[in-house]
């Protein structure tokens, strides 16, 4: 019984090995997949936009928000919860790159490319890409244009609830159109108001 018990546990061991060298070379500049263009697209537009000053803008996200590495995200997510789990990372992956679409049909290649991103950039740096390229509708690219069409501002003049307007914004920028729909703008501000005066 011992000889099996200590058997199973080479094995087990052994397996561990083999997988932490799998995972480790499927991260690696090695792997072919991160040299296509539509990766190294994602790479250069998260370094052109890490150094964008988003901080008012990021000091009321950071309340709502938890950044998450894919690893832990949960993928319910739920919507109900405060904070919420974010994964800026993850969401990166999906939406940006030059051939993304049909390069994500093949199972998996989604987690590989947010983990190699997780590797290189934190949370923030992907974060600010999706904010320096979000669609915010009239022609809005980015927050910093939707705060001057929308307000008449420029961001760092924003108050705080127009600031937590353009957070609603991100989430689903038709539903929370602040031109439209403002009864339920209107609700989940209030929703939003009343976890921040909490947590104060």
């Amino acid at each position: 019984m011992k000889k099996i018990a200590i058997k199973v546990l080479k094995i087990t061991i052994l397996l561990f090995l083999v997988l932490v060298v799998i995972y480790q070379l499927l991260l690696s500049d090695y792997n072919p997949m991160f040299k296509r263009d539509d990766f190294i697209a994602i790479r250069e537009e998260i370094n052109k936009s890490k150094n964008e000053d988003y901080r008012p803008f990021l000091n009321l996200y950071n309340k709502i928000y938890v950044p998450s590495s894919i690893k832990f995200y949960s993928l319910k997510n739920s919507k109900l919860g405060l904070p919420k789990e974010d994964c800026p990372c993850l969401d990166v992956a999906r939406y940006y790159g030059a051939n993304n679409l049909r390069n994500f049909k093949i199972p998996f290649v989604k987690v590989l490319y947010t983990l190699k991103i997780e590797k290189e950039f934190k949370q923030e740096d992907c974060l600010k890409l999706i904010l320096t390229k979000a669609d915010l509708l009239y022609g809005n690219k980015g927050i910093k244009e939707a705060s001057i069409y929308f307000y008449d501002k420029k961001l760092h003049d924003l108050n705080e609830r127009e600031l937590l307007e353009l957070v609603i914004m991100l989430e689903n920028p038709i539903l929370y159109n602040p031109k439209r729909n403002r009864e339920i703008r209107q609700n989940k501000i209030l929703v939003y108001e009343k976890f921040l005066e909490k947590s104060k």
